[in-house]
C-alpha cells in the first residue's frame, strides 16, 4: 500500500515531526517527504542546526544510525559545509557511529584538509559549549590559544579541528583510518598531543610520543597548562619526555601540593634542588588546607619520598606534628619519630605558640 500525504494541509513543524518519527520506522514516508515536500530545503538544511533538541531530520538520521537515509538527505541536498560542521562534530565525538557516516561525508565532498581561520572553530565550539565536554574544548581555545596553539601550529584547518575533536574525545579508531597517514601529519603533532593531554587520553599520548619528537620548550608549556588547569593523569608522560628535567621547581611544586609520590619520586631522582628552593617547597607542603585534604597514606608516602630526596623537615616539624595529631595520623608520627623528629618538642612548641596567641586576643 502505498503512503500518501496532503502537503497542502501540513505545516512545516508538523511536517519535520513526521519525518523525525518515519527515520527510525518508515524509510519509505522519508523519502515520500524528502522528495514531495514543499519544505524540503528547510529540513534538510535548519537555519540553525541543534544537536539536543531531537528537532533536526539530518541529527536523528545520524543518531539513528540509517545510512542510507543520510545518503538520501546527501542526495537531496543537505550539506555538511561551513556552519554545518555541526554534524561533522557529532559524527566525530560519538564513536557508536562515526566511522561509516564520516566516510559517507568524505564520499559526498566533506574536504578535511581545507584550511580555516580559528575563530570558526571557536565559533562553531560556542554553539554548544554548554554541552558535554565542548565547553572545556571552547574555553580551552580561548585561553590557551594565544599561548600555545597559535605559537607551535603550522596553519590551523579543518583537519586541525577534527582532530582536535579526535584527539580530545579519544577517538582512536578515526583518526588512524583518516588523519595518520596524511603527508601533513607532522605539522599537526604538536595540536594532537596538545588535545589528547588535556583529555588525558593515553592511547593518542604514548603513540604520538613514541612515534614523532618534539620541542622540549613545547613539551614543557604543555606541562605548565597541564599544572595550570590540574590535569594530571598524563603529567608523567609529558615530564619523562623531557627527561624528567625540572630545573625551576614547578613540576615537584605541583605534585607536592598534590600528594603525588611517585611525581615527587621522579622529580628527586632526576634533579637537584638548591636549599632555598627546598625550604619553599617544605613550606607549601606544611600549609594546614593543602595538608588535610589528602588521606594518610598518601601523606606518608609523600614524605617518605622527601626524606629519600634529603629535605629536612625539621623546618616544618612543628606543623606536621599538630596536622597528624589533629588528623589521627599515627603512622606518620611514628615514623617522624623513627628519623628523628622532635614530636615532644613540637607538641611544646605549639602548646606556647597557642598560649601566646591567647593572651594576645
Amino acid at each position: 500500500m502505498t503512503t500518501y500525504i496532503n502537503f497542502d494541509d501540513i505545516t512545516y513543524e508538523d511536517t519535520r515531526n513526521v519525518l523525525i518519527n518515519a527515520i527510525t520506522a518508515n524509510e519509505e514516508m522519508v523519502r515520500i517527504i524528502i522528495t514531495n515536500s514543499p519544505f524540503r530545503n528547510q529540513l534538510l538544511n535548519p537555519l540553525d542546526r541543534e544537536l539536543y533538541l531531537k528537532t533536526d531530520p539530518f541529527i536523528t538520521a545520524i543518531e539513528s544510525n540509517k545510512l542510507d537515509i543520510i545518503r538520501l538527505f546527501l542526495d537531496s541536498g543537505a550539506k555538511i559545509e561551513l556552519d554545518n560542521y555541526l554534524l561533522v562534530l557529532k559524527v566525530i565525538s560519538d564513536t557508536k557511529y562515526n566511522i561509516e557516516i564520516f566516510s559517507l561525508f568524505i564520499e559526498y565532498g566533506l574536504d578535511i584538509f581545507l584550511q580555516v581561520d580559528i575563530s570558526l572553530a571557536i565559533s562553531i565550539i560556542a554553539k554548544i559549549r554548554d554541552h558535554n565536554h565542548y565547553h572545556s574544548i571552547y574555553q580551552i581555545l580561548n585561553v590557551h590559544t594565544p599561548r600555545i596553539l597559535n605559537k607551535y601550529s603550522h596553519n590551523l584547518s579543518k583537519c586541525i579541528y577534527f582532530l582536535t575533536i579526535c584527539s580530545y574525545t579519544g577517538n582512536v579508531e578515526l583518526f588512524m583510518k583518516f588523519f595518520i597517514k596524511s603527508e601533513h601529519i607532522e605539522d599537526w603533532k604538536n595540536d594532537i598531543l596538545f588535545w589528547s593531554s588535556f583529555r588525558e587520553h593515553s592511547v593518542f599520548m604514548e603513540y604520538m610520543l613514541y612515534e614523532y619528537s618534539f620541542d622540549n620548550e613545547f613539551i614543557r608549556e604543555m606541562i605548565d597548562v597541564m599544572i595550570a588547569e590540574n590535569r594530571s593523569g598524563n603529567l608523567d608522560k609529558l615530564f619523562k619526555a623531557i627527561n624528567y628535567m625540572d630545573t625551576d621547581g614547578k613540576i615537584i611544586t605541583y605534585f607536592s601540593q598534590h600528594v603525588h609520590a611517585h611525581g615527587i619520586h621522579l622529580c628527586l631522582t632526576y634533579n637537584v634542588y638548591t636549599p632555598i628552593q627546598q625550604s619553599n617547597l617544605m613550606k607549601i607542603y606544611g600549609d594546614t588546607e593543602h595538608f588535610l585534604s589528602y588521606i594518610e597514606s598518601y601523606h606518608l608516602n609523600t614524605i617518605k619520598e622527601f626524606v629519600f630526596g634529603g629535605f629536612d623537615l625539621n623546618e616544618i616539624a612543628d606543623d606536621l606534628i599538630i596536622h597528624c595529631y589533629s588528623q589521627k595520623y599515627y603512622k606518620i608520627v611514628s615514623y617522624l619519630k623513627e628519623i628523628g623528629i622532635d614530636r615532644l618538642g613540637a607538641l611544646a612548641r605549639a602548646h606556647d605558640k597557642l598560649a601566646g596567641m591567647i593572651a594576645d586576643a
